[in-house]
C-alpha cells in the first residue's frame, strides 16, 4: 500500500512513490514525563499521555520523485495550516499538519543536477510531520 497524504481541505491526495521511509518508526513515546526535585531531595515523577505531537520523519534514497510532482507537494507544503490524512504503508492513518518548526518540512534534491530541468527530472525528497489532536 502507498503512503498518501490527503488535505482536509478538498484538494486532491498525494500519493508518493515505493521507497519512502518512516526513518523513525519506533524512536517515540506516547508518554510525557516530568521530573522535580523538592528542597529535601525527593523525586516527584509525573507521567500523562500524549493525544498529538509525534513528529513523523520520512526518507528515501530510493524514493524517486519527477520534478512535476515535486511541484505538487512543494504546492501542499506551502500552504499555511494545511490540516491532511496520512495513511501509512502499513495502514496506519494519522491526523497530520507539515512540521516546519525547526527548518524546512520539505527537503529536496536533484538525483542529478540539471542547469535547466524539465517536468521529467527526477529528485530524492524528505519529509517532516507532526501528528495533531482530532479535530
Amino acid at each position: 500500500m502507498p503512503i498518501i497524504l490527503t488535505p482536509e481541505d478538498g484538494q486532491p491526495a498525494f500519493t508518493f512513490p515505493p521507497g519512502l521511509i518512516l526513518k523513525d518508526e519506533f524512536n517515540h513515546t506516547r508518554i510525557s514525563q516530568k521530573v522535580r526535585i523538592t528542597l529535601s531531595g525527593d523525586h516527584v515523577i509525573e507521567e500523562s499521555a500524549r493525544a498529538a505531537g509525534r513528529i513523523l520523519v520520512f526518507e528515501g534514497a530510493d524514493c524517486w520523485m519527477k520534478r512535476s510532482d515535486v511541484a505538487v507537494l512543494h504546492g501542499l507544503g506551502e500552504t499555511i495550516g494545511l490540516v491532511m490524512d496520512l495513511a501509512t504503508n502499513d495502514s496506519q492513518h494519522y491526523r497530520v499538519m507539515f512540521h516546519r518548526e525547526k527548518g524546512p518540512a520539505l527537503v529536496i534534491t536533484p538525483v542529478v543536477p540539471f542547469e535547466d530541468p524539465d517536468a521529467d527530472s527526477y529528485y530524492r525528497i524528505g519529509l517532516k510531520l507532526i501528528e495533531i489532536g482530532e479535530a
